[in-house]
């Protein structure tokens, strides 16, 4: 966990360390992911982010309204909707 990413700081040679599998490409998003809730833990905020809350309340919303059978939450998809299109304008932006 958060013990074995700080003690990366403690060696000369990281890569040469016992616990050089955490710099592998494939263990950065996770330990990324770990990193910043512990840092959300200390400063008291939710372990989600008010996007990522937002967008799961309105996959639920939407999957409510489809299982009453209202037809325009067919018609709206998170994931094209807003997660794409921000995605998309982050790309464009740069």
């Amino acid at each position: 966990g958060l013990v074995h990413t700080f003690s990366l700081l403690a060696y000369s040679d990281p890569e040469q360390s016992p616990v050089a599998a955490l710099l592998d490409p494939s263990a950065r998003g996770p330990l990324a992911r770990l990193v910043e809730m512990a840092v959300m833990a200390m400063e008291k905020t939710p372990r989600v982010s008010e996007l990522e809350c937002i967008c799961r309340q309105t996959s639920t919303a939407l999957s409510e309204l489809s299982k009453r059978r209202n037809g325009a939450a067919a018609l709206i998809s998170v994931e094209r909707d807003v997660l794409r299109a921000s995605t998309d304008n982050l790309t464009e932006s740069r």
